[in-house]
């Protein structure tokens, strides 16, 4: 009975994770490519206007949202890969192997 609900919160807590590195990824695509249309046009008036255009509040709070956004993925990937390496590099249980770990 512990065992299933202990299993229930932690795949709670597995989806609410996964559902906020989603968000993360999706606001930071959203914000990138909405920076590029409104705060950088490709045109000659576009790139006259750039240096006014990066004090605005929008274009800071876009280039927020992909700083930030891109630090959270990068620090998610970190994450599932330090899981992945700790859930391949546990000891096996036999004591007459000469190295212990499943590599």
């Amino acid at each position: 009975m512990f065992y299933k609900n202990f299993v229930t919160i932690i795949n709670n807590h597995v989806f609410r994770m996964m559902m906020l590195y989603l968000l993360y990824i999706i606001a930071h695509y959203v914000a990138a490519h909405l920076y590029v249309y409104y705060c950088v046009k490709s045109t000659f008036i576009g790139f006259l206007l750039s240096p006014f255009m990066t004090l605005a509040p929008h274009c800071q709070a876009f280039r927020w949202v992909i700083y930030n956004g891109g630090y959270a993925i990068n620090m998610m990937w970190f994450l599932i890969g330090n899981l992945l390496i700790n859930k391949f590099m546990l000891p096996t249980v036999d004591p007459n192997k000469k190295n212990n770990y499943i590599f």
